[in-house]
């Protein structure tokens, strides 16, 4: 069981100390410490995510152009068209 504790008083004017009580012994972390690891992560989360859908979004276009050059059908010339307009507009 693990109980965290947030110090009152402030150790300068940006660093909080945050203490954690496991079933071992207490351990004092440095809070800014661990939001310079969470905004790295964070980064990293959206860099990712934003890579798979720009990946997602050109198969997409990819398979629905390459089946209007095979069947020469407008239906999805006009679904590639629209679509990207209605997300563009969003």
């Amino acid at each position: 069981m693990i109980f965290i504790l947030f110090s009152q008083h402030r150790v300068s004017k940006s660093h909080y100390r945050c203490l954690i009580f496991t079933s071992v012994k207490p351990v004092v972390v440095d809070v800014t410490a661990l939001m310079v690891v969470g905004m790295i992560g964070a980064f990293l989360f959206i860099l990712i995510q934003l890579v798979l859908l720009v990946d997602f979004a050109h198969a997409w276009n990819e398979r629905w152009l390459g089946n209007y050059e095979e069947s020469q059908s407008r239906i999805w010339f006009t679904g590639t068209a629209l679509t990207c307009l209605s997300v563009f507009c969003m």
